[in-house]
């Protein structure tokens, strides 16, 4: 009977010592289990910052390498630098702020090229709210003049003018007023003030002239063509834009030679010079497909039926309807000028003019009336010659 009971507490006793054992395993188990939690957890801790160093260092790599293709394309190939913007626009926070002014200047520049107005605001937007205080002169003046040819573009010429004004002034005595001057005249011409325009702009050359800034001599020269295509001479209008495709064709400026020869062929169809509008229109053509302006591409193909109805006689039904299609798919203001200007008096098209309301953009407005860029009295005191 003892024996009984002595076993059956030794099986007690086993059975106890089993769920001890049971129960210290379990314990050990989740002591195994925290330790490893917490070691894990410690761990993470130490290697956290080194993990977000070397990616943080990645992004500022990728943000380098996209500014650099940005910069390299935004002039040469700006289609190119539009996509690598759209693509990286995360990445430029990783950068300085003074390379992130870079990028939202180069920015700007394409948006520019292109007539990208989506772009043009974020971009300014952006510059302007985030960066205005640490922006240089010339970069101050570089705002503006973006600003300004958003409002030209849209045909808002007055408050361009204003803006480009602005442009000028942040400028001061820097080479690159030239270009808020230029942007001043064609806003000038724009709004029909062709007198006072001209007078800017054979400043300007005068300047360009004094100072020797012959990268610069091509565009005024361009413009002061155009202003002989008004008086109808075209033998001056003519040199004036042989003159600019050269020096454009010097400075390696395909956009500006494409502009000169487009206004040379136009001399030629309004002279009837048939014979030299085929040498040009061949070149013309084949540059224009490289360029990716489809306003002057359209305004190419008007240029083809003017000639196509001085030679004629006329122009069939066909012809005449494919040439109003081309027109009504012309944005600019200015190349919408040219054609009523230049091509519709010829052909005895009496394009009727859009009476809208040209309102100013409300992020423009804002910017302008916290810069006091709210006067049209052009300044160009600080010039060594005097406007006549």
């Amino acid at each position: 009977m003892s024996y009984y009971f002595s076993a059956k507490e030794q099986g007690c006793n086993r059975v106890i010592q089993g769920e001890r054992t049971q129960v210290n395993f379990k314990k050990k188990q989740e002591m195994y289990k925290l330790f490893i939690t917490l070691f894990s957890a410690f761990t993470l801790v130490l290697l956290r910052p080194a993990a977000a160093k070397e990616v943080s260092q990645d992004n500022v790599e990728r943000a380098e390498y996209s500014l650099q293709i940005i910069k390299e394309y935004s002039v040469t190939s700006p289609d190119r630098a539009q996509d690598e913007l759209y693509i990286s626009s995360d990445l430029r926070k990783f950068l300085p702020r003074k390379k992130q002014i870079d990028w939202l200047i180069q920015s700007a520049v394409v948006a520019n090229r292109l007539n990208d107005f989506s772009l043009s605001e974020s971009t300014l937007t952006a510059l302007y709210y985030s960066f205005m205080s640490e922006l240089t002169a010339k970069e101050r003046g570089l705002f503006f003049y973006f600003l300004g040819h958003v409002n030209l573009k849209r045909g808002d010429n007055d408050t361009a003018i204003k803006i480009y004004n602005c442009a000028l002034k942040s400028y001061t005595k820097e080479n690159f007023a030239l270009r808020a001057m230029f942007s001043i005249a064609n806003a000038l011409i724009a709004k029909g003030d062709y007198e006072l325009s001209e007078a800017v702009m054979r400043l300007l050359l005068a300047e360009v002239n004094r100072q020797k800034i012959d990268k610069w001599k091509a565009a005024p020269t361009n413009v002061l063509g155009i202003f002989a295509l008004h008086r109808k001479n075209y033998g001056e209008a003519e040199s004036y834009f042989r003159q600019a495709m050269d020096l454009h064709q010097k400075n390696r400026n395909k956009a500006g030679e494409y502009n000169a020869s487009l206004n040379l062929l136009l001399v030629f169809a309004l002279t009837s010079n048939f014979e030299m509008f085929e040498r040009l229109k061949d070149r013309l053509a084949r540059t224009g497909e490289q360029l990716l302006d489809q306003d002057r591409v359209a305004y190419f193909s008007v240029i083809k039926y003017l000639e196509k109805f001085n030679k004629n006689k006329g122009l069939n039904e066909s012809d005449m309807a494919a040439m109003l299609s081309d027109i009504d798919s012309i944005k600019s203001m200015i190349v919408k000028t040219a054609v009523s200007s230049f091509i519709a008096p010829e052909i005895n098209l009496n394009l009727v003019k859009e009476k809208t309301q040209i309102t100013t953009l409300d992020w423009v407005k804002e910017i302008q009336e916290k810069e006091s860029c709210t006067d049209d009295k052009l300044d160009f005191s600080f010039m060594s010659v005097e406007i006549e």
